[in-house]
């Protein structure tokens, strides 16, 4: 079964999925595609990006191309409703992201855990 689907720009760059922002994790380095990309400026796209900066995580805002999709470890949507959600497969990639070894995805969850806690 499939919950969401990716979202072209007109550059043919993925821009954001039909209910979430995108990130994906490269190198060990955070990357979501920019606003001009096409993406809505979510509240959690940018508390992540505020999150990723105080624990200093490598991050950047890139268009993601599916090559960059192929050579990812980590892929996370967010929105406000599911908060951060890890992906496990993208159809048509043939790679399943195995989610115990999430280590940015991780550590922004447990990061934004204790914030809400500490609320």
């Amino acid at each position: 079964a499939y919950d969401d689907c990716l979202i072209l720009s007109s550059d043919r760059t993925f821009a954001e999925t039909s209910k979430a922002n995108l990130f994906l994790v490269v190198n060990q380095e955070l990357i979501t595609p920019p606003l001009s990309a096409g993406c809505l400026p979510g509240i959690l796209r940018k508390i992540v990006l505020e999150t990723a900066e105080a624990i200093e995580i490598p991050h950047k805002e890139e268009p993601v191309s599916k090559e960059m999709l192929e050579k990812a470890t980590e892929v996370f949507t967010t929105n406000v409703v599911s908060g951060i959600f890890p992906v496990r497969y993208i159809k048509g990639f043939d790679k399943t992201f195995t989610t115990h070894n999430n280590t940015v995805t991780r550590s922004l969850f447990q990061f934004l855990l204790k914030i809400a806690a500490d609320y």
